[in-house]
């Protein structure tokens, strides 16, 4: 199934070259064209042009977009009360965790509350290292940075210190 980019860009191929060629044909033709470097660049500043004046149109904005997320959580976590399709308030107030939860996740998201945090290595990979190997598995990222910064003619800024 092609993806929603390559069917753009077979369907452009399509129009410009004419062709009553097979679906396969035009889709493997139009993908090594969209591979092209300056293609591609093209593609993505036309498509981010759209993206723009799709923005503009709809007048969504991050500013906008958090501000619903805000109203989210206040609804969700019973501070507004629910109204009815008239905007009339029915007097009831419903609690919904996972909609408060997902609205301060996307904005804790946006502010850069969090981080994404990823284990390196397998389940008891480093058992069985003794300290002086995980010491020396530690200062390697380290080791290797400096050895870059040599080798473009910069001292290196930090260095790792385990004790």
């Amino acid at each position: 199934m092609p993806t929603s980019k390559q069917a753009n860009a077979s369907e452009a191929y399509r129009q410009v070259y004419d062709t009553n060629a097979s679906a396969k044909t035009i889709n493997e033709k139009a993908s090594r064209l969209l591979a092209e470097g300056k293609v591609r660049a093209r593609f993505e500043a036309l498509q981010g042009k759209v993206t723009e004046r799709a923005v503009e149109k709809t007048a969504i904005s991050k500013a906008w977009v958090i501000e619903k997320l805000v109203e989210n959580v206040e609804r969700a976590m019973q501070a507004e009360a629910v109204v009815d399709r008239e905007g009339k308030e029915t007097g009831e107030f419903t609690y919904n965790g996972n909609v408060a939860n997902r609205a301060l996740e996307l904005i804790g998201k946006e502010l850069g509350m969090f981080i994404d945090r990823r284990e390196v290595g397998e389940p008891n990979e480093f058992a069985h290292m003794t300290n002086e190997e995980l010491k020396a598995f530690i200062a390697e990222p380290d080791s290797e940075i400096a050895a870059i910064r040599n080798a473009n003619g910069q001292r290196p800024k930090c260095r790792l210190v385990m004790e």
